[in-house]
């Protein structure tokens, strides 16, 4: 089976075997025996010895099941005694981490895919005419000709107008063009963003889920193998704490699973489909981001520039100054039906006859109204590309902002007394304490200083989730994209 990303694990069992024994001592019967055994086997089904597949020409696996969100990673390979004899093929989805599941959106994602989709269209769309400029039209061929009973009427006109307008509708093509792939540009990144943030989530709430189990159990430990809280009557109070804690876990573990639904949701994967067990929060390789100057005009801005030049190439070719109005023309008369030939005098098929004319546009005066459309439509334009890139700096300095005050409260963790990287064995100091407390205000207040050292502990571990948030802003604000074509791991320079 053909995985270009690796994202299905297969497993196919076989097992069987085919003997033929040759018995007695009579050679010829024993020959006999054994060709007709022989035949007979091979008229059976072979479902006992996993070749029914082969044989059959079921050559396509069946559908990937659903893997479940387990723990530990463990095999996915079925190797059940039922799969065994039927030789059937598992296949499950692979714990797949960020750059695989960046890859898998940039490819699958539906809206990227539609984008695709209508640029291949409008490339179709584009073809050019067998004579620039010219206009055609025959009585014969439209959807009432069987009904015309006068004479066929055959016309060829050239004229610069129609050839500007050609030339318009060409420079029309690839500005659509344009624009829709700066919105491919736009939606893909703004999904990798998503993406990336909704990963930063998962880790948090797989970090903090950890915490706190890793915590509980050991003050259940510890609560077990000591009696004095329950001889001074707080064991209660600590099954109160102890349950409060369960809640929190129980809510961490419901928005880790909610934001894994959600991350396989925009990978175009099932709801359940497993996830690789983050180690980080994703932005390492954007370390230092913050510190690099905006190298590019941001996908939102390119587009409102090239839809304002879209806009002025319509009004400028709308204005009849940019053709002259001669019109060449050829047209003749003949019996319905008739074949078009050339002509010379005295043919049946009728004669042709050259006009050569002017076409003057009557009307509005067009110089001032173009004018007018051309300041209103340019002050406009002016107006929204400089609200778009004021908005665009203020989400820059934001993210820059945001990252340097995370690095502020990361940095006072790793030097606060206790460090967070000792947070761990101060809990166990003070959970010490705390089963041996013998009354009400020293059980309190030992747990008061629990719940300021995991207070701590949880919120260095949001100040990293909140500081890839804002580094993957600003990559997607700062950042040249790749071709997806060229590197596969996403739309964004790595900085690693």
């Amino acid at each position: 089976m053909y995985d270009p990303h690796g994202e299905y694990e297969t497993a196919a069992d076989f097992e069987g075997s085919l003997s033929l024994g040759n018995h007695g001592n009579n050679v010829h019967s024993g020959t006999s025996l054994a060709r007709c055994t022989l035949l007979l086997l091979l008229s059976l089904p072979l479902a006992g010895c996993g070749l029914t597949g082969y044989f059959t020409s079921e050559d396509q696996p069946e559908a990937p099941v659903d893997g479940s969100i387990s723990r530990e990673a463990g095999s996915d390979i079925d190797s059940s005694s039922s799969a065994k004899r039927s030789g059937e093929t598992r296949v499950r989805f692979k714990a797949l981490d960020l750059e695989s599941l960046e890859k898998l959106l940039c490819e699958r994602h539906p809206a990227l895919v539609g984008i695709r989709q209508e640029i291949a269209d409008l490339r179709q769309q584009i073809d050019p005419s067998w004579l620039p400029g010219a206009r055609w039209s025959d009585s014969d061929s439209g959807p009432e000709s069987g009904r015309y009973q006068g004479d066929r009427q055959i016309a060829l006109d050239w004229s610069p107008g129609a050839l500007s307008r050609e030339e318009r509708q060409k420079r029309q093509s690839s500005s659509q063009l344009r624009i829709l792939s700066l919105q491919l540009e736009e939606t893909r990144n703004q999904l990798l963003l998503d993406l990336r943030q909704l990963w930063s989530d998962y880790w948090l709430h797989q970090q903090q889920e950890e915490t706190l189990s890793s915590w509980l159990t050991r003050m259940e430990v510890a609560a077990e193998s000591d009696v004095t809280l329950e001889e001074n009557g707080l064991l209660g109070r600590l099954e109160q704490k102890v349950s409060d804690w369960n809640r929190r876990i129980a809510e961490s573990s419901r928005l880790k699973y909610s934001a894994v639904e959600s991350i396989n949701e925009i990978g175009s994967r099932p709801g359940n489909a497993r996830l690789a067990k983050p180690a980080e929060p994703g932005d390492l390789r954007f370390a230092g981001i913050e510190d690099m100057d905006r190298n590019r005009r941001h996908p939102s801005e390119i587009l409102a520039s090239e839809r304002g030049r879209y806009s002025r190439t319509e009004i400028d070719y709308s204005d009849p100054r940019t053709w002259d109005g001669l019109v060449i023309g050829a047209q003749t008369r003949q019996d319905p039906g008739q074949p078009v030939a050339s002509s010379g005098q005295g043919s049946k098929s009728g004669d042709w006859i050259l006009t050569v004319g002017v076409e003057i546009p009557l009307g509005a005066d067009e110089e001032d109204r173009f004018r007018r459309q051309q300041v209103e439509s340019a002050g406009s334009r002016r107006l929204e590309l400089v609200r778009i890139r004021k908005q665009i700096q203020n989400r820059i300095e934001s993210s820059r902002e945001q990252v340097r005050s995370c690095d502020r409260r990361i940095d006072g963790y790793l030097r606060s007394e206790p460090t967070v990287t000792d947070f761990a064995e101060s809990f166990g100091a003070l959970l010490v304490q705390l089963v041996e407390s013998t009354n009400t205000t020293q059980f309190e207040d030992l747990w008061a200083q629990v719940e300021v050292l995991l207070a701590k502990q949880l919120d260095y571990q949001q100040a990293v989730a909140d500081r890839a948030v804002g580094r993957f802003q600003l990559a997607e604000l700062l950042v040249s994209p790749l071709d997806p074509a060229a590197t596969p791991r996403g739309f964004t320079r790595s900085l690693r």
